[in-house]
C-alpha cells in the first residue's frame, strides 16, 4: 500500500511540473516577444536620431504602442501568432487564423474592434495605424469579395490600418 501511495505521490508531482513547466513556457514565450518589439522599435528610432522621437508602451485596451517620429505617428496594435498561422482578414471586423488548409473551423482574432474603431488624428503630422503580427504569417490575406482573395502589403491601407509581420519590418526598418 505505500508503495502504491508513493507512485502516486512520484506521477502528481510529475503532471504539477509538467504544468508549471507548461505555464512557465507560455508566459515567458510572451515576455521574450515584447522585449524584441521593443527592442525593434528602439532600433528604428534611434537610427533616425531626433528629439521627437517618442516610443510609450500603451495602457490603452485599444492598442499596444505609440510610436512618434518627426512627421509621423504609429498607433500599433501586435497580434500574436506564435505557431505561424495563415491569417485572412475576411472584412473590417472580421479577422481569422487558419491552422492549415484541412482546418474547417473558424478561429477568430480576439479584441481588434476597439482598434479598427479607433479614430486618431493630429494637424502636424501623418497618423497611421499599424497591425504588427509576431513573429510571422504563413500568408497574410485579405478578401477583395466573395471569391476574390488577395496579398496584404505593408504599404496599402486595409480599412485605415497597415500590415506588416515583425519579421518583414526586423528586415527593412523603412516601414516606419
Amino acid at each position: 500500500m505505500k508503495i502504491l501511495a508513493i507512485i502516486g505521490i512520484i506521477i502528481v508531482s510529475v503532471l504539477i511540473l509538467i504544468l508549471l513547466a507548461y505555464i512557465i513556457f507560455y508566459t515567458r514565450r510572451k515576455i521574450i516577444a515584447k522585449n524584441r518589439i521593443e527592442n525593434l522599435f528602439e532600433t528604428i528610432l534611434n537610427e533616425h536620431k531626433n528629439q521627437v522621437n517618442k516610443l510609450i508602451k500603451s495602457n490603452n485596451k485599444c492598442y499596444d504602442y505609440y510610436l512618434e517620429t518627426l512627421t509621423n505617428i504609429y498607433y500599433i496594435k501586435v497580434i500574436y501568432n506564435f505557431s505561424n498561422y495563415e491569417i485572412s482578414i475576411n472584412s473590417e471586423f472580421s479577422w481569422q487564423y487558419i491552422k492549415d488548409a484541412n482546418d474547417t473551423k473558424i478561429h477568430f482574432i480576439e479584441d481588434i474592434f476597439d482598434f479598427v474603431t479607433f479614430k486618431a488624428s493630429d494637424p502636424k503630422k501623418t497618423v497611421t495605424k499599424l497591425c504588427l503580427i509576431y513573429p510571422n504569417s504563413r500568408s497574410l490575406l485579405y478578401y477583395i469579395n466573395e471569391s476574390d482573395i488577395a496579398f496584404v502589403r505593408p504599404e496599402e491601407a486595409l480599412y485605415g490600418i497597415n500590415f506588416i509581420t515583425y519579421e518583414r519590418l526586423n528586415s527593412n526598418h523603412n516601414y516606419i
